[in-house]
C-alpha cells in the first residue's frame, strides 16, 4: 500500500519536474545518453530514483518525529531533582522553564560539594596514593635516586596540591632531585597543602635521598672540573686566567677544544660523491644504450632498402643477408654499429649457428623495436614467398620514412617555441631601448 503511494508521488513528481525550469539540472544529457546507449525506460529510471528519496525521506521524519517526541517529553514532563555532576567533575549548565509565564532561565549546576568531615577522608584516601604516585622512577621513598612526580592535580579528586620542600636545593618544588657532590645519604621533608572550598589540609613526607655513587672516572673528572672552577674564580680580577698546572702529582696540560665540524662535513661531502658517482654511472649506461639504440635506428632504412633490393631481385633471404653484411663491410666504418652487428651475424652462420637465432640475436643487439619488427617482416614473409617479402619491406621504407619526417616536424615546432620566449624578451629590450630615451626627454 505505502509502495504503491509512493509510486503514485514519484509519477507526479517525475511530470513536474519535467515540466519545470528545473528539468535540465534534474536530468542531466549525460544520463539520458547513458540511459539510451543501455536501453533503458527513462521514465523507470527517474520514477524508481524518486521513489528511493521518498522511502529516505520518509524514514528521515519518522526519526525527526521520534526525537521530537522525546524533546517534549523531556520539556514537558515535570521533574523535582536534577543530579549533579561530581565533586571532581565541572559544572554544568541546564535551562529550566518554570513559572505561569513559563519563562527560560540558564543555570549553572555545581558539583557535589564534600563536607569538611568527607574532604579530610578523601584527603586520607589520596595522600596513600600519593606515597606511590610520587616515587616515579625510584623504588620506595628510602631509596630516592631520580627526579619525584609531584603533580598539582589527581584525576578523581576535587583538591588543588602545592608542594614545597625543605631544602630545594637538593629537591625543588618540581620534584627535581639533584644529587652531585652529594656525600652521604640526606633526609628532605616535602610538605604538600590540599586545597578545596575555603579550607586547606598539609600533609608531610620524608624521603631519603641517596648519596652520590660515582666510579673513580667519574670522581677524577668531578674533582678535575672542581679544580678549574675554583682557580677560575680565584682569578676573576686579573686580565688572564692562569691555569692549574698541577692536578695532584699529575701534570697538566691543557688544549682549546674548538667546535669544528670539518671532518663531519668531509665525510658527508665523499658519501655524497660516491652516490652522485654511483648513479651517475648507471645514467651514463642507461644514456648510451639510448645513444646505441638510435645509432641503430638511423641505419634501419638503409638496411631495409637493401634488403629489399636483393629480395626483388630474386635472391633468397639467407643470401640477401650476406650480400648486405658484404655491402655494409665494404663501405661503413668499422665504428659503425650495424656493421659490427652484421659481422658477428655472419660469424654466427659460419659457427653452425641456425639462421633464426643469428637473426634473433642481430634483433636482441639493436634493442630496437623496429628491428624486433623486422624480423616479424621475415618470418611473415618466408610464408608468403620472396616477391611478397618484397613487398613488405617496401611498404615498411615508406613507413619509417613519413615516421621520420612526422617526427622531424614535430622536432621543428618545438625548437620554434623554444625559441619563442628569447625572441619576445629581445623584443621587449629592443623596445625599452627605443621608448626610455623619448620619454625621459620629453618635458611635462
Amino acid at each position: 500500500m505505502i509502495q504503491k503511494s509512493l509510486e503514485k508521488v514519484a509519477k507526479l513528481l517525475y511530470g513536474i519536474l519535467r515540466k519545470s525550469s528545473l528539468s535540465f539540472l534534474c536530468f542531466p544529457r549525460e544520463v539520458e545518453s547513458d540511459i539510451a546507449v543501455l536501453e533503458m525506460n527513462e521514465a523507470d529510471y527517474y520514477i524508481q530514483k524518486l521513489v528511493f528519496l521518498c522511502e529516505i525521506l520518509l524514514v528521515g521524519l519518522f526519526i525527526v518525529f521520534l526525537y521530537l517526541g522525546y524533546l517534549w517529553f523531556e520539556q514537558e514532563g515535570d521533574i523535582e531533582r536534577i543530579e549533579r555532576p561530581e565533586a571532581y567533575e565541572d559544572s554544568k549548565e541546564v535551562m529550566l522553564k518554570t513559572g505561569k509565564l513559563e519563562d527560560v532561565f540558564l543555570l549553572e549546576i555545581e558539583p557535589v560539594q564534600f563536607t569538611k568531615e568527607e574532604a579530610e577522608y578523601q584527603i586520607k584516601i589520596l595522600s596513600e596514593e600519593l606515597r606511590i604516585s610520587i616515587l616515579g622512577e625510584n623504588k620506595n621513598l628510602e631509596q630516592i635516586e631520580k627526579d619525584l612526580f609531584l603533580t598539582d592535580y589527581v584525576e578523581g579528586y576535587p583538591f588543588e596540591l602545592s608542594w614545597q620542600s625543605e631544602n630545594e636545593q637538593l629537591i625543588d618544588n618540581k620534584g627535581i632531585v639533584n644529587r652531585k657532590g652529594l656525600q652521604e645519604d640526606r633526609l628532605v621533608e616535602l610538605s604538600v597543602t590540599f586545597y578545596y572550598k575555603e579550607w586547606m589540609w598539609e600533609e608531610r613526607f620524608a624521603v631519603l635521598l641517596q648519596k652520590e655513587s660515582l666510579s673513580q672516572e667519574e670522581q677524577y673528572t668531578r674533582e678535575l672540573e672542581q679544580l678549574l672552577k675554583e682557580a677560575q674564580q680565584l682569578t676573576r680580577e686579573n686580565k688572564e686566567w692562569k691555569l692549574p698546572e698541577a692536578f695532584g702529582e699529575e701534570k697538566l696540560y691543557y688544549q682549546v677544544v674548538q667546535k669544528n665540524n670539518t671532518l663531519m662535513w668531509l665525510v658527508v661531502l665523499m658519501m655524497v660523491a660516491a652516490i652522485a658517482i654511483w648513479v651517475g654511472k648507471d645514467q651514463d649506461v642507461h644514456k648510451l644504450r639510448i645513444e646505441r639504440r638510435e645509432l641503430f635506428r638511423k641505419e634501419y632504412v638503409s638496411f631495409v632498402e637493401s634488403l629489399s633490393l636483393y629480395i626483388s631481385a630474386g635472391i633468397n633471404l639467407q643470401m640477401a643477408m650476406q650480400l648486405c653484411t658484404r655491402d655494409y663491410v665494404k663501405r661503413k666504418s668499422e665504428d659503425n654499429v650495424l656493421r659490427e652487428a652484421l659481422v658477428q651475424y655472419q660469424k654466427d652462420i659460419k659457427n653452425g649457428v641456425g639462421f633464426w637465432d643469428a637473426i634473433q640475436r642481430l634483433v636482441t643487439t639493436a634493442d630496437d623495436l623496429d628491428y624486433r619488427k623486422l624480423a616479424g617482416l621475415l618470418n611473415q614473409g618466408i610464408l608468403n614467398g620472396a616477391q611478397g617479402l618484397a613487398i613488405l619491406l617496401e611498404k615498411e621504407v615508406m613507413k619509417v620514412r613519413d615516421e621520420k619526417r612526422r617526427q622531424s616536424k614535430v622536432t621543428g615546432e618545438r625548437i620554434s617555441t623554444a625559441l619563442l620566449a628569447p625572441m619576445m624578451l629581445q623584443l621587449g629590450v629592443v623596445i625599452a631601448l627605443i621608448m626610455i630615451p623619448a620619454f625621459s626627454g620629453m618635458q611635462f
